[in-house]
């Protein structure tokens, strides 16, 4: 489904708190779909 997903975008912006972490932890999966916009060279940014 991400997959999927990726491939209509043209980039992202990507709150912090929240969706990738929660407080201080990271949220699960988080760390695996930075590394998967990286590799796809889809563009993002984070914001809060």
């Amino acid at each position: 489904m991400l997959t999927e997903l990726l491939s209509t975008v043209d980039g992202l912006l990507i709150d912090i708190d929240g969706v990738l972490t929660l407080g201080e932890e990271v949220i699960p999966g988080a760390p695996e779909v930075i590394e998967t916009l990286r590799a796809r060279k889809i563009p993002f940014r984070f914001m809060t």
